[in-house]
């Protein structure tokens, strides 16, 4: 057979394939040989689908950007992925920010610069969501939270060298309407690239409302989402080529509602009024059932779950809250007392957090608020606890109340990451994500252990023997 390609019939051919392959209509290699689409694993009590498959012009692979960087290989640790999983002498890959692979028989490439790290622990980077300084002494100067950091900040070294890697600031409690100001704030000492995570994540609310301030929160719901309803038909309707349609103008009283309709920003619920102080900080602007159930009105009035602030007695109403899709910050330290002229059950207890876990709801945990000076927020001028010391502790006592061990990492990783909508990028060990890992001498939890090294943004920002900040604690590696 002749195969000279210089005949018209051959170089027809090869047009013809050159052409396929240029627009998409040639399917590649390797797509053919993946599984056909699988539901992947999402958030809890969510099945998130891979998306469906575009049109054939869409199916054109863009060339990837060379690494900037050469991987880093740590090789032989305890990984702790941050939603229950561990695995042991396991290997985490990281380049150009990003973690790139882990497991416990992946390949290291041949640039990898290989770490040793056998028998440390590997943890996601904690998450706080009441912070203070680290980086930032006040709110943000005149709204632009650029503006307002110090990466010369001492603080930011010490938040790194307990294990934060990432904390929530916010400038204000609201009222009867969603209102703050709030980022998400990477420690990420001497440079400003990556400090900032995410603006505008979280508003806060509180209850009870007034008859009145429920008429208006409603008024102002409905109005939302009739904008809302609108501007989708405005960009159907220009989509389509009507060149006359007008864009409907937006209300900005409306847009932090219309923000959290849309799942862009997250509602955090407190109660507004004093309650019942207990002991170790406890109570003050804790929820009981009365402000939780009312919490959960407004968290079905907008159809999303919400974030209630020390809902001490939810214990009581898990499968309530449960059902709104609803998650809490807890306190398991702070004890209230059972109040002896009611006949039903409340109070704290110091398996709330074990029974909210079981019920299937997202929790975040936080030392007790400040009886002794510490202030409304874990920062560096807390004592007895409220400080910058043990951002661990309270997962310990919540395992020590009943929670599951597995899930106790989760409350200050891969749980406060969801509820600011920021898991995509933060709170555990998976490819994809930004690598902000710690590296531990004894498991995260554990009371003696030490946080040896911090990488945030795939860089070591933290090195114990360096930095020396806690000069008169050894390792218990060494």
């Amino acid at each position: 057979m002749n195969s000279n390609p210089n005949k018209p019939g051959l170089r027809l051919t090869f047009t013809c394939l050159a052409l396929a392959g240029l627009f998409g209509l040639a399917q590649p290699l390797e797509a053919m040989l993946q599984d056909p689409p699988r539901p992947s694993r999402g958030r809890r009590g969510q099945g998130r689908q891979r998306p469906q498959s575009q049109p054939v012009a869409a199916t054109v692979k863009k060339k990837k950007a060379k690494p900037k960087t050469k991987p880093i290989a740590l090789i032989g640790a305890t990984v702790h992925i941050g939603d229950a999983r561990k695995l042991k002498r396991a290997t985490v890959l990281i380049q150009d920010g990003k973690i790139i692979g882990v497991g416990s028989n992946i390949e290291i490439p041949k640039d990898a610069k290989k770490i040793d790290v056998s028998g440390k622990h590997i943890s996601p980077g904690f998450i706080i969501l009441a912070g203070s300084g680290m980086g930032i002494r006040r709110g943000p100067a005149k709204g632009k939270w650029a503006d307002s950091i110090d990466p010369f900040d001492a603080s930011i070294k010490r938040g790194l060298a307990v294990g934060i890697t990432a904390y929530l600031n916010n400038s204000s409690r609201g009222g009867s309407t969603p209102d703050g100001n709030s980022a998400v704030i990477k420690l990420i000492p001497e440079e400003l690239d990556g400090a900032i995570l995410k603006e505008a994540v979280l508003y806060n609310m509180s209850v009870p409302l007034k008859p009145s301030g429920w008429r208006k929160f409603e008024e102002s719901v409905e109005k939302a989402r009739k904008f809302i309803e609108e501007r989708k038909d405005y960009q159907k309707k220009k989509a389509s080529g009507d060149t006359k349609v007008k864009a409907p103008k937006p209300d900005k009283k409306l847009e932090k509602i219309i923000k959290i309709l849309e799942g862009d920003a997250k509602l955090r619920i407190s109660a507004s009024s004093s309650g019942r102080r207990g002991r170790f900080g406890g109570g003050g602007r804790g929820m009981n059932k009365k402000t939780i159930r009312e919490a959960l009105k407004i968290a079905k009035l907008l159809g999303t779950g919400v974030i209630l602030e020390n809902p001490y007695e939810g214990w009581a109403l898990a499968d309530e809250i449960a059902a709104t899709g609803s998650s809490a910050i807890m306190y398991p330290r702070s004890e209230v007392a059972a109040d002896p002229t009611r006949e039903d059950d409340n109070g704290s207890r110091i398996e709330a957090c074990a029974i909210l876990s079981k019920a299937g709801i997202p929790l975040h945990v936080l030392p007790p608020r400040g009886s002794f000076g510490a202030g409304p927020v874990l920062g560096s001028g807390g004592i007895l606890g409220r400080d910058l010391n043990t951002p661990f502790l309270d997962a310990c006592f919540a395992i020590r109340g009943g929670m599951d061990r597995r899930e106790g990492l989760a409350t200050i990783t891969l749980y406060p990451a969801q509820m600011l909508g920021v898991d995509d990028r933060i709170g555990s060990i998976e490819e994809g994500k930004d690598a902000d890992l710690l590296i531990l001498d004894g498991d995260p939890l554990h009371y003696r252990s030490l946080v040896l090294q911090v990488y945030v943004n795939g860089k070591l920002r933290y090195d114990k023997d360096k930095d020396l900040l806690y000069p008169g604690l050894r390792s218990q590696s060494k």
